[in-house]
C-alpha cells in the first residue's frame, strides 16, 4: 500500500523560509553588535556598569522621575483651564529644566571627580596604568560614563521638555538649543573635574579640591538657571539671522579647542615622565590663538563697512592684552617643565634642518616654552600694529578712540612687561631646580608671586590715585597702572622716562634667558639603540594571512 504524497502549498513554503531568513537577519546583527562591542574601550564599558549601578545613580534618577512627576501634576493644577488659552510652556519648561540641570552641572561632573580619586584610594588605578589602554583612553572611558549618564537623564525629561512645547509659549528649536548648550556645560565640567583629579594625587588635595568643584558646580548651576531663564524671556531666538550663527559658530570653536587643551592636559597628567606630555599641548594653545586671530579678523572686516573702522587700532590693544594674559598663564605652566629630556623623548626629535627650525619649540622644556610664548605674543603685537595703522589711516582720533601713539605705548609696554615677568619667573625656577624638584604648580605659583609682588609692593609704599595725576617712576613695576596712565595726557611720564626703561630691561631679560635657552635648542636626535629597534620591530601586527592559535594551549 502506497502512502500519498501531498504536496506543500507555495504560501507554506515561504512561510518556512521567512523564519530562516530572519534568524540569518538576527544573527548577522548580532555578529555586527558583539564587534562593536568588542572595538569599545574597555576602561568605557567598566566606567558605565559601576556608574549605572552606583547606588547615587539610582537615588539621583528617581529623584529627577520623582519630581518630574510631580512637577507635571502640580503645574497643570496650577493652571487649571487656563492652561487651554494661554502660553505657558516657558514656565513649565523652566521648572523641569532645573530638575535636568541640577545633575547634569551639580552630579556628573562631581561623580566623575570621584571615579578617578575612587580608584587612587582603592589602590585600583595602578592596575588600569599598566594595560595597554593609553592615556588619552582612559581619560575617554571616564568622559564617556559621563555622557551615558547625562543620556539617561536626557530621556527621562525629554517627554517632559515635550510637554512644554504643546502648552505654546516656546518653540521646539529653544528647547533643542537650551538643551545643547547645556550638554555641553556638563561635558565640559565633567572634563575639568578629571583634570582636578589627575592632579590631586594627595589626599590633603583631593579634599581640597572636592570642596571647591562642589562649591563652583553649585554657583554654575544657578548661573545656568540664571541664563535660561534670561533666555525665555524673549519670544523666539533669531534662528533666520547668518549673524546669530557665526556668534554660536565661534563659541563652539573655542569651546572645542579648549576642550581639546584641557583633554590632552588631563591625559599628560596620566602619562609617565619619560614621555612627550608637552608637544600635543603646545599645538592646541598655537591653535587657539589662530582660532583667536581668525575670528577678530573677520570681525573687524565686517565690521568695516558699518563706520568702525576707527575701533581697529582700539582692539588691537584688547587683543594684545588677552594674549599677553594668556600666554602669562600658559608660559607659567611650561616653566614649571623638566629641562632634561628623557632619551625617549630625543628619538623622536625633527632629524632635518628644516624641522628643527619649525618643530623644535614644541619639543618640551621651560626654555623653548619660554621662546614660544615670547613669538606667539610677538605674533601678536604685528596683528596689534596693523590694527593701529589700519585705524590711524580711517581717522582713530576723530572717532573718540585713544590716539595711535598711546596705543601704539599700550602695546610696547604691554610686551615689555610679558617678556620681563616670564623670563624673571623662568630664571627664579632655573635657580629653584638647583636645591628642589620643580613641578608645574610650582612654575604657576613662582609667577603669580612675581605678579602679585611687582602690583602690590608700589601700591603700599605709594598709593596711586587714578583721578590725579600723581603717576611716578616708583609704579613701573605695576604693568596695570602703566598701561593705564598711557591714556592719560596728564602723564607725560610714561612716554617720555618709562618706555625707554621697561623696553631695555625686557631686551636684558630676554638675553639672559637666552644664554639657558641655547641648549636647549641644540639638542639633536638621538638613534635609538639595537634593542629598542627590535623591540619595535617584534611589535609589528602580524600578517593576516599567518594562521593564528584558537585557545590558550596551542
Amino acid at each position: 500500500m502506497s502512502v500519498p504524497q501531498t504536496s506543500i502549498p507555495m504560501d507554506s513554503s515561504k512561510a518556512i523560509r521567512e523564519p530562516s531568513r530572519a534568524t540569518s537577519w538576527w544573527h548577522r546583527l548580532s555578529a555586527k553588535v558583539e564587534w562593536a562591542g568588542e572595538r569599545l574601550n574597555p576602561l568605557l564599558v567598566k566606567e558605565v556598569r559601576q556608574s549605572l549601578k552606583s547606588r547615587q545613580f539610582s537615588i539621583t534618577f528617581t529623584a529627577v522621575l520623582c519630581l518630574s512627576w510631580l512637577w507635571s501634576i502640580a503645574g497643570i493644577a496650577r493652571l487649571g483651564p487656563e492652561v487651554s488659552f494661554g502660553a505657558f510652556g516657558p514656565d513649565m519648561f523652566f521648572v523641569y529644566y532645573l530638575i535636568l540641570a541640577f545633575p547634569l552641572i551639580l552630579i556628573v561632573p562631581y561623580s566623575t571627580f570621584r571615579s578617578l580619586i575612587a580608584e587612587r584610594e582603592d589602590n585600583t588605578y595602578e592596575l588600569v596604568a599598566i594595560t595597554t589602554l593609553r592615556p588619552r583612553q582612559i581619560v575617554a572611558g571616564k568622559l564617556g560614563s559621563s555622557v551615558a549618564q547625562m543620556a539617561v537623564y536626557f530621556s527621562a525629561v525629554a517627554p517632559c521638555l515635550a510637554f512644554t512645547y504643546l502648552l505654546r509659549g516656546i518653540d521646539a528649536p529653544t528647547i533643542c538649543w537650551i538643551l545643547f548648550y547645556t550638554f555641553l556645560a556638563s561635558l565640559g565640567f565633567s572634563l575639568c573635574a578629571l583634570l582636578l583629579a589627575t592632579i590631586a594625587k594627595e589626599k590633603h588635595w583631593q579634599i581640597m579640591l572636592a570642596v571647591v568643584i562642589v562649591v563652583g558646580l553649585f554657583y554654575a548651576f544657578l548661573g545656568a538657571a540664571g541664563l535660561c531663564q534670561m533666555r525665555l524671556r524673549f519670544a523666539r531666538l533669531p534662528f533666520t539671522s547668518s549673524e546669530f550663527w557665526i556668534e554660536n559658530l565661534m563659541f563652539l570653536s573655542f569651546f572645542v579647542s579648549t576642550f581639546v587643551l584641557l583633554y590632552l592636559a588631563a591625559a599628560a597628567q596620566l602619562t609617565f615622565t619619560a614621555e612627550n606630555r608637552s608637544s600635543a599641548l603646545r599645538r592646541a594653545m598655537l591653535a587657539q590663538q589662530v582660532l583667536f586671530v581668525g575670528w577678530l579678523g573677520y570681525v573687524l572686516y565686517e565690521n568695516t563697512g558699518r563706520g568702525l573702522k576707527a575701533g581697529t587700532g582700539f582692539a588691537g590693544v584688547i587683543a594684545m592684552l588677552v594674549a599677553c594674559a594668556y600666554w602669562l598663564v600658559m608660559g607659567s605652566f611650561m616653566s614649571g617643565e623638566s629641562s632634561e629630556l628623557s632619551p625617549r623623548i630625543k628619538r623622536r626629535l625633527p632629524r632635518t634642518d628644516l624641522g628643527r627650525i619649525l618643530f623644535t619649540w614644541f619639543n618640551p622644556g621651560p626654555g623653548t616654552g619660554y621662546l614660544f610664548a615670547v613669538n606667539n605674543v610677538l605674533a601678536m603685537m604685528v596683528f596689534a600694529l596693523l590694527g593701529v595703522w589700519y585705524g590711524e589711516m580711517n581717522g582713530a582720533s576723530a572717532a573718540g578712540m585713544p590716539a595711535a601713539s598711546q596705543m601704539l605705548t599700550q602695546i610696547l609696554l604691554l610686551l615689555g612687561y610679558f617678556v620681563i615677568y616670564l623670563g624673571i619667573g623662568n630664571l627664579l625656577l632655573r635657580l629653584l631646580r638647583k636645591f628642589t624638584r620643580v613641578t608645574l604648580s610650582a612654575g604657576v605659583l613662582v609667577n603669580l608671586l612675581l605678579l602679585m609682588a611687582g602690583w602690590g609692593i608700589p601700591t603700599i609704599i605709594d598709593p596711586y590715585d587714578v583721578h590725579q595725576s600723581t603717576y611716578r617712576l616708583g609704579h613701573m613695576t605695576d604693568p596695570y597702572w602703566s598701561c593705564i596712565a598711557t591714556i592719560d595726557p596728564r602723564t607725560s611720564i610714561v612716554h617720555d622716562e618709562l618706555l625707554p626703561i621697561i623696553l631695555p630691561a625686557a631686551v636684558l631679560v630676554f638675553l639672559w634667558n637666552l644664554v639657558y635657552i641655547v641648549p636647549e635648542i641644540r639638542q639633536v636626535r638621538l638613534t635609538p639603540p639595537i634593542r629598542v629597534i627590535e623591540e619595535e620591530q617584534s611589535q609589528v601586527t602580524v600578517k593576516p594571512n599567518q594562521p593564528q592559535p584558537t585557545n590558550p594551549w596551542d
